[in-house]
């Protein structure tokens, strides 16, 4: 015989159901349609997205977690965490690529390393590019030069390195 469950633990079931609800409403409707939710339950949180006040927000979370009773929340939270680590897998990305532009652009000696990193570079290419960066931004050359920059260490870092490998070990 099984122990009836508490009505402390299924509030507190209910509670973290209407969390999961709760996060959907900050998820693009795009991406929503992936989990494939029901009719009701994506309307409701396409109403929510809608709705400013914030008693009627309020209660339409509310209706929203009472729906999230009738699905499955694995799926839901499993979606909501791969969201949340690829967002901060870009962001590791992009610091590593920042810190990269920036080393390059104030080390002499950074060119080097990054040769060591990337032997298949043409050095020459490299220096002139990181000589017109070095104008800066108020010129027009050094704009699209910085952005050129950019565009190469971001290119270079994502398909020659292993994710691990991303950041710049040698930046203080």
């Amino acid at each position: 015989m099984t122990e009836p469950v508490s009505k402390t633990r299924r509030k507190q079931a209910m509670h973290e159901v209407q969390a999961l609800g709760k996060a959907l409403v900050d998820i693009p409707s795009e991406k929503l349609r992936l989990l494939g939710l029901p009719e009701a339950l994506f309307d409701a949180i396409g109403d929510a997205k809608r709705i400013t006040k914030h008693e009627a927000r309020r209660r339409q979370i509310q209706f929203i977690g009472r729906l999230m009773r009738d699905v499955d929340p694995a799926p839901i939270a499993a979606f909501l965490e791969a969201q949340k680590n690829g967002s901060l897998a870009q962001k590791t990305e992009l610091a590593a690529v920042e810190s990269w532009r920036s080393r390059l652009l104030t080390d002499p000696d950074a060119l080097l390393a990054w040769r060591a990193a990337m032997p298949d570079i043409d050095l020459e290419q490299w220096q002139t590019l990181i000589a017109r960066a070095r104008k800066g931004v108020d010129t027009p050359d050094g704009k699209l030069a910085y952005r050129a920059l950019f565009k190469d260490i971001k290119k270079r870092l994502t398909t020659l390195l292993p994710a691990d490998d991303l950041t710049d070990k040698e930046t203080p």
